[in-house]
């Protein structure tokens, strides 16, 4: 799935637009939707992430498969408040 909207006021999207690597697991999505009231509550309004779903990605150091091979890890880079500061 794609999330194109806020979900309980928090954005969540690829760094760099939109692309493949912004596809969610339906899992990663409803553990998203968990966090985001969180987030919110610290001022939290987006979420920018490097990716999520990388085809074929495998974890370096044991060369097993990545949970971003199936769209169910997400690589957040940067983390925009309300206030306009953004925490990178």
């Amino acid at each position: 799935v794609y999330v194109l909207s806020p979900m309980y006021g928090v954005s969540f999207g690829p760094k760099n637009g939109g692309s493949e690597h912004g596809m969610l697991d339906c899992r990663l999505a409803v553990a998203l939707a968990a966090w985001a009231p969180i987030l919110r509550e610290h001022g939290v309004v987006k979420v920018e992430h490097f990716s999520t779903y990388r085809p074929g990605a495998r974890v370096r150091s044991r060369g097993k498969s990545s949970g971003h091979a199936r769209a169910l890890a997400i690589d957040a880079a940067r983390f925009h408040l309300a206030d306009g500061r953004v925490l990178d």
